[in-house]
């Protein structure tokens, strides 16, 4: 849940094939800049346990619809951080395993799409 006061992200469990992560998400960006028609903008959690990005669009009542493509998997990392650059058009992901930060694009529909 997105709450739209706070701008705090609440994030309880995160499923990825068939297995439910809890206490996973360890750092949450919110980016808000894609807001339209029935919802105000993006978020996204790292999941270090499975190695992902979780993807969510944020409704106007602050509901977690997960995307078309709900995970960006990163292999054989274990992310710990992300954030979003000022305009909310990038997010940078930390990766503790092999110390390399990941590159995205929010791309129109929120996906992320790696840059290379």
């Amino acid at each position: 849940m997105y709450d739209l006061k706070s701008r705090r992200l609440t994030i309880a469990a995160i499923e990825y094939r068939g297995k439910v992560y809890t206490n996973a998400v360890v750092t949450v960006a919110t980016v808000v800049s894609g807001g339209g028609t029935g919802f105000t903008g993006y978020a996204y959690a790292v999941s270090s346990a499975a190695g992902l990005v979780a993807q969510f669009m944020v409704g106007l009542d602050g509901q977690l619809s997960a995307l078309a493509k709900p995970t960006v998997t990163i292999p054989n990392s274990s992310p710990q951080s992300l954030a979003a650059d000022a305009t909310g058009s990038y997010v940078y992901v930390a990766d503790s395993n092999s110390g390399a930060i990941y590159q995205y694009r929010v791309g129109a529909n929120g996906a992320l799409l790696p840059l290379t």
